[in-house]
This record gives C-alpha cells, sequence and structure tokens, in this order.
C-alpha cells in the first residue's frame, strides 16, 4: 500500500512539473528549419541562373527589352 501511496504522489508532482514548464521548440528544430529554407533558396537561385542564355525571354521582358534599347540608341520611349 505504501508503494502505490509513493506511485500517487511521484506521478502528481510529474503532472504538476509539466503543467508548470513552458512548451518551447528544440534549437535543433530551428536550425533545421532555417537550413532547409537557405538550401531551396539557393537551390532556386541555381535553377534559375543555369544555362541562362539559352533561355528566351518572355514575350513581355522581350518588348520592355526593345524600348531600352530604343531609349538608350535614340533617345525616344514611344
Amino acid at each position: 500500500m505504501a508503494k502505490k501511496k509513493r506511485e500517487a504522489e511521484v506521478e502528481k508532482e510529474s503532472t504538476a512539473r509539466l503543467e508548470t514548464e513552458e512548451v518551447t521548440t528544440p534549437p535543433d528544430r530551428d536550425w533545421l528549419w532555417l537550413g532547409s529554407c537557405v538550401a531551396i533558396t539557393v537551390l532556386a537561385t541555381a535553377l534559375r541562373f543555369i544555362a541562362l542564355d539559352l533561355k528566351p525571354f518572355h514575350h513581355d521582358e522581350g518588348v520592355n527589352g526593345f524600348f531600352l534599347t530604343e531609349l538608350f540608341r535614340k533617345g525616344t520611349y514611344h
């Protein structure tokens, strides 16, 4: 009977301790998240700029390039 009473006390203490402790994210998970974000950004940047000379401009980019060239060459923008 004393053993059951002691087990009940230990359970109460551990429950009380869990209720008072704040739940926080472990620092390892923060580094994992940050590292994943950086890796995705670096990969996306690398894929965007690989063989850039083989990728044609989108029509809007081509039109803007044409107008900018005319502006520099002739000084007019129509």
